[in-house]
């Protein structure tokens, strides 16, 4: 009887660790935490930057999130080498967000705009569903963030 309890408190203690651990990584991989992270997109409107990648999102959306854990992986990355293209994340509900859907024509929340030497520009979605499941797409993802 001693021994199924004491079973019972770890197993209760590993789930709740588990499950803070599962929370932490979440919330530091979120799209939101990266933007907060990241240089203006004032910046990108302004026209200060040269290469850039423009990660739109939308919270709820479905696709957003189901890409989000290789598209944050593919950013920070990207940035730490050097030479790699500054990605920012746009909430398409933001003041500054809808601005950029109405520059860069954006269609759905899961897009993202590759900008080259301030004048290549290339729109792609980068989400995908696949038998019932949301996913980034990998050339997509190949695409925008190699060098």
């Amino acid at each position: 009887m001693k021994m199924k309890k004491f079973l019972l408190v770890v197993g209760t203690i590993g789930m709740i660790l588990i499950t803070a651990i599962i929370w932490g990584f979440e919330k530091n991989n979120s799209y939101r935490s990266q933007s907060e992270a990241r240089n203006s997109v004032s910046e990108v409107i302004e026209g200060k930057r040269k290469d850039y990648n423009l990660v739109f999102y939308k919270k709820g959306c479905p696709y957003c999130k189901g890409a989000m854990f290789e598209i944050v992986k593919g950013a920070v990355d990207s940035s730490l080498r050097e030479g790699g293209a500054e990605t920012l994340f746009v909430d398409t509900e933001g003041k500054a967000g809808r601005e950029l859907v109405k520059k860069y024509h954006v269609r759905y929340a899961a897009t993202v705009v590759k900008v080259r030497n301030k004048k290549e520009v290339k729109k792609m979605v980068y989400a995908e569903k696949v038998a019932g499941k949301y996913r980034a797409k990998e050339e997509v993802v190949d695409e925008i963030f190699r060098r």
